[in-house]
């Protein structure tokens, strides 16, 4: 991939900058705040990138994976079989192996929660005459296991509930988990898809390259994938992705499936999107037919979604993959195609270069790594970065203070040895007043930390409580709205045959109120995180002074939350017969209200699964936000407590000494320990100013910098360009 280079070394860069930063600003001194730099650092390094490329069923994906990653042909790429599970390809983690992988299997129960659905609306369901329709998820899971049962025999009920586990991943191992396989009858020697049909997600590892930070690139099913429950896998995983790579045809840029997942992305604000218009190669004139998609694209895209936060790029991942590792024969055969010599006779191509390098310049893959490299720069890894910034410069910050402290109390306490007996008697009680404080401010951190601790883990329930109060409302009013809907839809004298729900409808009222509350109850989190931060400040200003405690706080996790609320059938449908009132009814004495009241437990039935994986993302969201701020907090308080219990120890020993021996020479000694001191700290405190003043010279305005999100467009390789917007 040298021609590409390493993807995300920008941040790779600035990552490496701030961990020089840290390396002169470390003072061997005080392991206790060395601590809280190597706690920085190591939490930046250990960052992560995931992009998830997704796209409807054929549409290219695993062949633009391998061809960024220069892995050709190893993942499934053939027109039958598609990939089925997703694939998880994972660069670079600290810890992690550099080759092999492992494949995770269903469970008997997570089959058996897939099949039966929610309990209530299985037992509701069974109380309801044909007419009422919301299995054709359940069914799809039926066939699914069927077809595993099929493929695997008697290893199937031995399998569920494993992970298999490989030193080394081969592309037709990895085709036998995560491909969906070929039809009966077709290809029957093949082995693709064998355990595809119970493998829940694939994990495979591999070393940095093509990468320059630790990256997840997740291949996943089509979202018009013909079986629903991978389509509901793939729009789950969403919320786990920080870049989406959207590939579309060049054939059939555009259509229905493709606006909706697009608007389904755009849900997700703090995230990226790039759409790449893939096979190009397939075009006759690509050089003429390029800008006018791209423009074509552009233009819908600003018409159909609401924030045109994107980037858009043309290109062939068969050309990319011929450039990264195809063979000298492959290449001369792809230039003979009439999509190439349409570049050859419009553009001007330097006769110096290779043909494989003229292959990467018109594949659209440069432009494709620089775009990312540009993404995961402004996005994911400004972040991480962000995050790390905060804690050195509160570190720094802190340690400066509490050196400048005791630089300016052991200066005015230099003793003066012309009045021994005195000398001696007023370092005794200096010292004992000073260990008493001391030991005061140790028991103060301690009592401020617990209760801090207890009140904002009891106040994050609180925000997790508004944010449930808030799905309940929106979906009980959603709920009496669609039964005054069946109660007139029943009135109309049989008029009307049907009623049906879309389920869809209620996604947006949803995601709205949520986000709304969580960012309510988040600010007042905040404050109550102020507030403690602030008790603490004030507890330990006697050690090192005032510290900018708001730093503290910079850039922690989960501003905001992106939920991703999708109800697992879209459709309820209940028959009407005029004759009985309701189709659906056992009981001809059942009233109109229990009747409405049946289908208002169905509703929430089947909104159910969507509303606790929503509980899930804000309780954890609201976790971690917390925990992080406990973690710096905490680490400030016990940086502060060591260094107390540090000071405490050399009182003790200066007074134990002037207990003992020559009293005139004893006094002599701790002078002179107090002045080599006091050089030292004279000497750490400069070096302390020089990285906060680096800090600020290549970080200043990293918390400040949020750009306003903006619709780009990237310019198409070696084509009449679409201008950017």
């Amino acid at each position: 991939m040298s021609e590409l280079g390493k993807i995300g070394i920008c941040a790779s860069e600035q990552f490496d900058m701030l961990e020089e930063i840290v390396t002169k600003a470390r003072q061997p001194e005080f392991p206790e705040i060395d601590v809280l730099f190597s706690s920085a650092i190591e939490k930046m390094r250990a960052g992560c990138v995931r992009l998830s490329v997704v796209g409807q069923v054929k549409a290219g994906k695993s062949s633009l994976i391998n061809a960024l990653t220069g892995m050709r042909d190893f993942l499934p790429t053939e027109v039958n079989p598609w990939t089925a599970v997703i694939t998880n390809l994972n660069f670079g983690y600290p810890g992690k192996p550099t080759s092999g992988g492992a494949f995770l299997l269903f469970s008997d129960g997570e089959w058996e929660r897939m099949l039966e659905g929610d309990a209530e609306t299985r037992k509701l369901a069974e109380e309801l005459l044909p007419g009422f329709s919301s299995g054709l998820l359940r069914e799809q899971v039926e066939e699914m296991r069927e077809t595993a049962k099929k493929r695997l025999g008697g290893l199937y009920h031995h399998l569920l509930g494993k992970t298999h586990s490989f030193n080394t991943i081969t592309p037709e191992l990895l085709e036998r988990y995560v491909s969906a396989g070929y039809a009966d009858g077709e290809n029957a020697d093949s082995s693709a898809g064998k355990f595809s049909g119970i493998t829940k997600f694939a994990e495979v590892f591999f070393p940095m390259e093509p990468f320059a930070i630790p990256a997840t690139v997740s291949d996943t099913p089509g979202i018009n994938d013909p079986f629903l429950v991978r389509d509901e896998i793939t729009t789950r995983s969403f919320q786990h992705a920080d870049i989406f790579v959207v590939a579309l045809s060049v054939h059939q840029a555009l259509n229905t499936a493709d606006i909706a997942l697009l608007k389904m992305l755009s849900v997700h604000k703090g995230k990226k999107t790039l759409i790449f218009v893939n096979r190009i190669d397939q075009l006759d004139d690509p050089v003429q037919t390029v800008p006018e998609v791209l423009q074509a694209l552009d233009e819908r895209l600003q018409e159909e979604l609401d924030d045109g936060d994107y980037t858009l790029i043309a290109g062939s991942a068969v050309w990319g993959g011929l450039a990264s590792s195809g063979s000298d024969d492959d290449l001369e055969a792809a230039a003979r195609s009439d999509a190439f010599r349409s570049y050859r006779e419009h553009l001007e191509m330097d006769d110096s270069s290779s043909l494989r390098e003229k292959f990467y310049a018109i594949s659209g893959f440069r432009d494709l790594a620089l775009a990312i490299d540009g993404l995961i720069t402004n996005g994911p890894a400004k972040s991480i970065l962000q995050e790390a910034v905060s804690e050195v410069s509160s570190s720094i910050m802190l340690l400066r203070n509490m050196l400048e402290e005791r630089l300016s109390r052991e200066a005015s306490s230099l003793v003066d040895t012309d009045d021994i007996p005195a000398v001696i008697a007023q370092e005794k009680k200096r010292i004992s007043q000073r260990v008493g404080n001391l030991s005061d401010l140790q028991v103060s951190l301690k009592k401020a930390a617990d209760a801090g601790h207890n009140q904002l883990l009891g106040n994050g329930d609180v925000v997790f409580k508004s944010v449930m109060k808030a799905i309940d409302a929106a979906v009980t009013a959603y709920v009496e709205a669609q039964s005054r809907n069946l109660r007139e839809a029943f009135s109309q004298d049989g008029t009307k045959s049907r009623w049906t729900l879309e389920t869809g409808d209620i996604r947006s009222r949803v995601e709205q109120q949520v986000t709304e509350s969580y960012r309510n109850g988040r600010t007042e989190l905040d404050g109550l995180l102020q507030k403690h931060a602030d008790s603490i400040n004030e507890i330990i200003r006697p050690l090192a002074g005032d510290i900018q405690i708001d730093r503290i706080l910079d850039s922690l996790p989960h501003d905001d939350i992106f939920p991703g609320f999708k109800p697992a059938s879209t459709l309820v449908e209940v028959e009407l017969v005029n004759e009985r009132g309701w189709k659906f009814w056992k009981r001809s004495e059942m009233s109109a209200d229990e009747a409405v009241n049946r289908v208002k437990s169905v509703i929430r039935a089947e909104l159910y699964s969507s509303i606790e994986a929503l509980r899930k993302v804000a309780r954890q969201s609201i976790a971690e936000r917390t925990g992080a701020a406990l973690e710096r907090l905490n680490g400030l308080i016990d940086a502060s407590r060591q260094m107390v219990a540090s000071e405490i120890e050399s009182l003790e020993n200066d007074a134990a000494a002037l207990a003992e021996g020559d009293a005139g020479e004893t006094l002599q000694r701790i002078k002179a320990d107090r002045e080599e001191r006091a050089a030292q700290r004279r000497k750490s405190i400069e070096a302390l100013k020089e990285a906060e003043l680096a800090l600020h010279e290549n970080f200043g305005t990293l918390a400040k910098a949020h750009s306003a999100n903006q619709s780009r467009m990237a310019e198409p390789p070696a084509l009449a360009r679409v201008a950017e917007r």
